[in-house]
């Protein structure tokens, strides 16, 4: 990882908390996946996929993305 961007995003990753897509982990995951595959640069991928795993982790099953229905 050769890029400062790209080290500044793992470090961001790392220390959030927070989940979403927009200002998150998730974000951060696509973009790094991203760059991975178009680089060539095998650990950001590796990376992105430690985040993704902790993101999976510490989602909560138990609530529906519709509110109280539930499927």
């Amino acid at each position: 990882m050769h890029n400062s961007l790209v080290r500044e995003l793992v470090q961001a990753g790392r220390r959030t908390s927070c989940l979403g897509l927009t200002n998150g982990k998730m974000g951060i995951v696509i973009a790094l996946f991203h760059y991975g595959r178009l680089y060539g640069e095998q650990s950001c991928e590796e990376i992105a996929g430690e985040l993704l795993d902790e993101v999976c982790e510490r989602l909560d099953y138990s609530i529906s993305a519709f509110g109280r229905y539930r499927l």
